[in-house]
């Protein structure tokens, strides 16, 4: 993935697909993303496979779509699109508890894995939706308890915060409107944006879960306006969240806020297209404020020259691209 230094306007606001109700945000298993990758290339789902998450809607009601009558002497589609949906309905409709257990060794963190490098267990309740009309609601939430994920750490806080030696965080809730197409929502999760299965480069599972608020396209289908539906299956999603990552050195920035903003498309069947953008504002020793956030926005006054006033941000832009290999 290759860096850039600007980002796509967010005029895409203007335009949404027909409404899709509120759901949860949804990140699958590395087990089901094998069969949804399966089913994109093989099958001709409409979904982003580089994206995490989508909205668990979005998820269903591409895989709605498919043809009832996929059939391959060589890949199992009914197999596939049998577990990815079996997978929606219980993260929907049942709670669940997941024990991790690993040692103190640190390695490249992939899809789906905890970025902590001791044991941690998390409980999620079942999702609960409402629909008036228009609007629409959807919420769970969750619990997450583990080692503290700083290795190099020797002195604890009491309590429960990031400091301490078992810090308990809201990992897995969400409460999330619908109006529009849009979906506004408040969040504690991770995030996997890009591509590869190990180590997401801009915004992954490498680091604890963001508590933040944003808006994400409520779909992926492709947009019945003219100007953009040549980007085909797309999705948007922009948010604020502070961070929760343990103090490691003297002086670090703490309490800063990360605003992460990802466009994903795919114009043809056989690529996808990844935009992605990150912003660290505020924070211990940094300016704050709604003034500086737009200036870190827009690109001002950041490579300040030493004596100068600090720069507004800390930012990180890329994009990524998969290529599915030509049919056989």
């Amino acid at each position: 993935m290759k860096r850039c230094t600007a980002f796509i306007s967010l005029g895409l606001f203007a335009w949404a697909h027909a409404q899709t109700p509120a759901s949860a945000p949804y990140t699958p298993s590395w087990q089901a993303r094998h069969q949804l990758q399966l089913l994109v290339d093989h099958a001709g789902l409409d979904l982003l496979l580089t994206h995490w998450p989508l909205p668990a809607a979005a998820v269903a009601q591409a895989i709605a779509e498919l043809p009832s009558d996929l059939s391959s002497s060589v890949v199992d589609f009914h197999g596939a699109r049998a577990a990815v949906l079996k997978e929606l309905e219980q993260r929907q409709q049942q709670a669940s508890v997941r024990l991790q257990v690993r040692n103190r060794a640190e390695g490249l963190t992939g899809f789906d894995e905890n970025y902590t490098p001791g044991s941690s267990a998390q409980l999620v309740s079942e999702e609960k939706r409402k629909e008036w009309g228009s609007v629409s609601v959807a919420g769970r939430l969750g619990l997450r308890v583990e080692n503290a994920s700083n290795a190099l750490q020797s002195a604890f806080s009491s309590g429960s915060t990031a400091e301490s030696r078992y810090p308990v965080r809201l990992e897995g809730s969400a409460a999330v409107l619908g109006w529009e197409g849009w979906n506004f929502q408040a969040f504690s999760h991770r995030h996997w944006w890009g591509p590869g299965w190990q180590s997401s480069l801009i915004n992954g599972s490498n680091v604890p879960a963001w508590n933040g608020f944003g808006v994400q396209r409520g779909t992926v289908k492709p947009s019945d306006s003219p100007w953009l539906n040549w980007m085909g299956p797309w999705n948007l999603d922009v948010f604020v969240a502070r961070a929760q990552d343990p103090l490691v050195v003297n002086s670090q920035p703490q309490g800063f806020l990360y605003s992460g903003m990802r466009l994903t498309m795919r114009p043809q069947a056989w690529l996808e297209v990844g935009l992605s953008r990150g912003l660290q504002t505020s924070g211990t020793g940094r300016p704050g404020g709604f003034k500086e956030f737009t200036k870190a926005f827009f690109g001002q006054q950041t490579n300040q020259n030493p004596g100068d006033p600090p720069d507004s941000s800390g930012q990180i832009a890329g994009y990524d691209v998969r290529v599915r290999c030509p049919q056989s």
